[in-house]
């Protein structure tokens, strides 16, 4: 659709992609006439704003792992505060991701990525209490336990 709408004369001559006949830039409220409103109604949706699109995008930029600061900036907010009052809520489940990365940095490091993988031998495997995080020791950390080395690499 948007391939038909470039080889019209006066988007080609203005470089604007919803221009008005005369080539000229299109005022809001005859866009929202011309173009937004008679579209929704061809995709037979109802109520939804063209500053609906801007938060889509956002959504689905964060979806894709986003960096805040990149789209604060693309965005145009005053600051990354601005953003993440905004969009923050959609940044939830970060914390996981976060540890876990640190964990597989700190292992490869330490070149101990197979030597802590995760053991099958039920004497070295967590017990429920220590997973849920009801030891001594995870009660002094917030960070849950890691999982036992074989040959004693990271025992604590």
């Amino acid at each position: 659709m948007l391939e038909v709408q470039f080889t019209r004369p006066e988007v080609a001559g203005s470089g604007l992609v919803f221009p008005t006949p005369l080539g000229e830039a299109m005022r809001r409220s005859n866009f929202a006439r011309r173009v937004w409103a008679p579209a929704l109604r061809r995709a037979g949706v109802d109520g939804l704003r063209f500053h609906d699109l801007r938060h889509t995008a956002v959504a689905l930029a964060i979806s894709q792992g986003a960096h805040p600061k990149a789209l604060q900036e693309r965005m145009g907010h005053s600051s990354v505060t601005v953003t993440l009052d905004r969009y923050g809520h959609l940044y939830q489940g970060l914390d996981g991701q976060i540890a876990d990365a640190l964990d597989d940095v700190l292992r490869t490091s330490r070149g101990l990525a197979a030597a802590c993988a995760p053991s099958a031998d039920p004497a070295l495997a967590l017990s429920k209490d220590e997973s849920a995080g009801q030891t001594g020791w995870a009660l002094r950390d917030s960070n849950p336990r890691p999982p036992p080395c074989k040959g004693g690499a990271l025992a604590s």
